[in-house]
């Protein structure tokens, strides 16, 4: 298992959820706000299940080639269809995604306490942290789109919310992943 080492340079967003409002730069897919919410629980971005998914896309990455973004979440999926995690999408048919998820052939839980996606060009690595300094690597996977979106999901229509605690999105100073 790899670690991941990075240092930040070109800080391009980074959010605590402390706010009353988000910036323009992020797009609720569909846009329904009583799907999320930055009220129910204090410092975090609430995301809900609904009969479609709903994505949070970070519209300022789209045509970046390479960039890393940083999730503190906190989810834990009980049910079959309950998922959530990062995406990077093309359209319905083509995408990736580094999803936390409920295993129902096992009964438990796939949950990551901080999740990272890397672009580079067409490459994205996927890692998992316990405590966002320590990062296992989880894989890497070709998308050879020229401006994918890339952001947050949650699908399923029932199921416990998805909270983000924090994001950070910069530019890597330098690679030090495989």
């Amino acid at each position: 298992m790899g670690v991941l080492s990075l240092q930040k340079t070109g800080l391009i967003y980074e959010e605590s959820f402390n706010s009353p409002s988000l910036p323009n730069t992020l797009e609720f897919v569909p846009s329904n706000p009583d799907r999320f919410s930055l009220t129910e629980v204090s410092g975090s971005l609430r995301l809900k299940h609904g009969d479609d998914p709903l994505f949070l896309f970070f519209n300022q990455l789209s045509g970046l080639s390479q960039f890393v973004v940083d999730v503190k979440n906190n989810y834990s999926p009980q049910i079959q269809g309950d998922v959530g995690g990062l995406v990077v999408y093309g359209d319905k048919d083509n995408y990736i995604s580094l999803e936390e998820y409920f295993n129902v052939v096992e009964g438990t839980v796939l949950t990551y306490p901080w999740i990272r996606l890397v672009r580079d060009f067409s490459n994205f690595y996927a890692y998992w942290s316990e405590d966002g300094s320590d990062w296992r690597f989880i894989g890497v996977h070709d998308f050879d789109r020229l401006s994918p979106r890339v952001g947050l999901f949650i699908k399923g229509a029932v199921g416990v919310p998805l909270d983000v605690e924090y994001l950070s999105i910069y530019t890597p100073l330098y690679r030090d992943w495989e």
